[in-house]
């Protein structure tokens, strides 16, 4: 799967909102499985597109061919 249909498809445009932080709140947020599968979802996604640069730079970096 490329990296282009993964960002497609972890793309949520409600999720884009920022929603306002009270700065006299004592409470801290807690984490919530959708933040934790968005996290995963996003880690395995810089993994594949860490590989698909790691094959490239061969390419980039070889000297050339006389």
């Amino acid at each position: 799967m490329r990296a282009s249909e993964i960002l497609l498809e972890n793309y949520f445009i409600e999720d884009d909102k920022l929603s306002p932080f009270d700065h006299h709140s004592t409470r801290r947020f807690g984490i919530t499985l959708k933040e934790i599968n968005r996290r995963r979802r996003r880690k395995e996604m810089q993994k594949i597109l860490d590989q698909e640069r790691k094959k490239f730079l061969p390419t980039m970096y070889n000297q050339p061919t006389q």
